[in-house]
């Protein structure tokens, strides 16, 4: 048979067939409709039912041509009438049912992921509803006090108005983002880095609100010059202060932020260690999952770990992090040297 080796094994019945399959696996089955124990459509559906992955060619004679066919429908790759078949039209049969049956199972993983991801966004739609919900209704609850005339001091209650909807604001900047994951517009566009500048802008934001809290930003870079790499600089800074934020926003009064960098061979590594609350040990495993909080009265949209793991997947860098509860996080990610800007000639 244009010299493939086929390893055949014979069943004498359906029991025995089903035996095998138990034990070994097989690329193709090529069964009769009437068998000793079992005949007609059956025959079929029984072994089908048991191993639906396994491509089946059911073998029938002219008088039970209808049966085949229904079986076909059932299910089975194909169908061969006895006696009118020769070894080229079976090796034919063969490699078309097993091809078929490849495709279909990829065919139903694919929709089986599609089912998923529908499932999946309608949980985070229904999450960001409820977040959306719970930041706006404290400013709702205001105004109407407000405009009952049972304010009692003005000064709290804008406050308290302008906390909520900066919450929400985060929420949908946070969500908008998230939104273009899947999106063109979500490329990078990369052009010359300057790593040491971007640490140490961020640094300078962020270090208002470390002062407030009497948290201490330090940081620290090599003694050689770091390099400038490809790279979308709105993006990478995104990762960057969103670290730095959560490093000061979890941190305890007193505390450190403490910035590195790190250049090897083949990456450039950035390192965010506080010395704050730290994650417990089961939070962990998916802390850069969309939506997810540590605890349920955390603030934030929960979206900003998940959009610098894409972003760097992005980049083709990695993001991480090692943490003990009650003592403090360290946020770490990477980015290729092979990305570095080709030297001018």
């Amino acid at each position: 048979m244009n010299n493939i080796d086929i390893q055949v094994q014979w069943s004498p019945s359906l029991s025995s067939a089903l035996e095998n399959l138990a034990t070994e696996t097989f690329d193709i089955v090529v069964t009769d409709l009437g068998l000793p124990e079992s005949r007609g459509i059956e025959s079929f559906l029984k072994l089908h039912a048991r191993y639906p992955r396994v491509p089946v060619i059911v073998l029938s004679g002219l008088s039970d041509e209808t049966l085949a066919i229904q079986a076909v429908r059932s299910g089975a790759q194909d169908y061969l009438v006895k006696g009118a078949i020769d070894s080229a039209s079976l090796l034919k049969a063969i490699r078309y049912s097993i091809e078929r049956q490849r495709l279909l199972t990829e065919l139903e993983s694919k929709l089986e992921e599609i089912k998923k991801l529908e499932r999946e966004r309608k949980s985070v739609l229904s999450m960001f509803a409820h977040d959306i919900k719970n930041a706006i209704i404290p400013s709702t609850w205001v105004l109407k006090r407000f405009l009952s005339g049972k304010t009692r001091d003005l000064k709290d209650d804008l406050l308290l108005i302008d906390d909520s909807l900066k919450t929400a604001e985060e929420l949908l900047t946070g969500f908008i983002e998230f939104s273009r994951f899947e999106t063109k517009g979500y490329l990078p566009v990369k052009g010359d880095f300057d790593v040491k500048t971007a640490v140490l802008k961020q640094i300078e934001g962020i270090k208002l609100e470390a002062v407030q809290k009497d948290i201490s930003v330090e940081y620290f870079f090599p003694a050689e010059p770091l390099p400038v790499i490809l790279a979308d600089e709105r993006m990478i800074q995104r990762v960057i202060a969103n670290l730095l934020q959560n490093a000061v926003k979890y941190n305890k009064p007193g505390g450190t932020v403490n910035v590195a960098v790190k250049v090897s061979e083949t990456e450039i590594l950035f390192e965010v260690r506080d010395t704050g609350i730290g994650i417990p040990d089961k939070h962990i495993p998916f802390i850069f999952d969309a939506f997810y909080r540590v605890s349920p009265d955390q603030k934030g949209s929960g979206l900003g770990l998940v959009i610098a793991r894409t972003i760097l997947d992005a980049h083709d860098g990695k993001i991480w992090v090692e943490s003990e509860a009650g003592k403090g996080s360290t946020f770490s990610f990477t980015l290729p040297r092979s990305s570095l800007v080709p030297p001018e000639f």
